[in-house]
C-alpha cells in the first residue's frame, strides 16, 4: 500500500508539476484575474501615463486614466483588449506604450508581429520618441519581462508632431490581429486619429462590446495609424484582438 501511495504521489506530481510551475510564474507576475492562466496565448497591450518635469495634471492623458495594472495589459486570444486612450490635447506628459506576446504551450511558433513606430516625416521628432524604431514584438514562454521597448506619444505642446505606427505579420497564414482605432471628438475633422476606424461624438463613449469595425493586420496586409500630438482636441481608442483567422 505504501508504494502505491508513493506511486500516486510521483504521477500527480508529474502531472501538475507543470501547470504549478505556470500558475507560480502568473502569481509571481500579479496576474490575478486571469482565471485560468496560461492555458493558451495572450497578447500583451500596455499604455501608461509617462511625467515630465515632475508635473502630474495630465495624467488623464492616458487611459485607463491612472494607469493599467498588470493583469490588464493581458488579453486571451480570441478577445478584445480593454479599451486604452491617447488624449491628442496640449496636456502636459505623454503616453507610454509597450508590447508582448505570452505563449506558454508554443501555440503559435513561427509567428512574428512587427512594430514600426515614427515621427511621420516632416514633423516634430521629439513628439515620438523610442530606443528602436522598429522592432518583433517579443514572442516567449515565461519571460516576465520580455516587453517591447516603450514608444512614446508626447502629446503636450510639442508642434508638429505625429507619431506613426504599423503592424505587420509574418510566419504564418492563420492568425490575424484586428485593431479597433476610434476617433473621439467634435469633428468633423478627426485626422488627429489617422486611419481610424470609427468615429465618437463627444456625448459618447466607446462600449466594451466588441467593437464593429476594425483593422485586419495579417500576413501580406500590415495596418498603419497615427496620432497627432499637435494640440488637436480630441481622443484616440486603441484596442487589439489577435486571433486565428478562421474564428469568429
Amino acid at each position: 500500500m505504501k508504494h502505491l501511495v508513493l506511486g500516486a504521489s510521483l504521477l500527480i506530481g508529474l502531472v501538475f508539476s507543470p501547470i504549478c510551475l505556470e500558475f507560480t510564474w502568473a502569481r509571481d507576475l500579479e496576474l490575478k484575474n486571469l482565471g485560468g492562466y496560461p492555458k493558451g496565448v495572450w497578447f500583451g497591450h500596455d499604455l501608461g501615463f509617462y511625467e515630465e518635469h515632475d508635473d502630474p495634471s495630465g495624467r488623464a492623458q492616458c487611459g485607463p486614466v491612472g494607469g493599467m495594472q498588470l493583469d490588464e495589459a493581458f488579453t486571451p486570444m480570441g478577445r478584445w483588449s480593454l479599451i486604452t486612450m491617447i488624449h491628442t490635447d496640449d496636456n502636459p506628459g505623454g503616453c507610454n506604450q509597450r508590447f508582448m506576446l505570452l505563449d506558454p504551450r508554443h501555440r503559435l511558433d513561427n509567428l512574428v508581429i512587427h512594430v514600426d513606430f515614427r515621427p511621420a516625416p516632416g514633423t516634430n521628432a521629439e513628439s515620438c520618441r523610442t530606443t528602436t524604431n522598429s522592432v518583433d514584438i517579443p514572442h516567449t514562454a515565461r519571460d516576465p519581462n520580455a516587453w517591447t521597448p516603450m514608444f512614446y506619444f508626447n502629446t503636450d505642446s510639442a508642434s508638429g508632431g505625429k507619431c506613426v505606427e504599423t503592424f505587420t505579420l509574418d510566419g504564418r497564414d492563420d492568425v490575424e490581429l484586428l485593431i479597433s482605432f476610434v476617433a473621439w471628438g467634435k469633428g468633423p475633422d478627426f485626422s488627429y486619429c489617422g486611419n481610424y476606424t470609427d468615429t465618437l461624438n463627444p456625448s459618447s463613449f466607446p462600449s466594451e462590446r466588441p467593437p464593429s469595425k476594425f483593422h485586419h493586420a495579417k500576413r501580406g496586409n500590415p495596418i498603419t495609424f497615427s496620432v497627432s500630438t499637435n494640440n488637436t482636441s480630441g481622443s484616440c481608442f486603441l484596442r487589439f484582438n489577435l486571433k486565428f483567422i478562421s474564428s469568429p
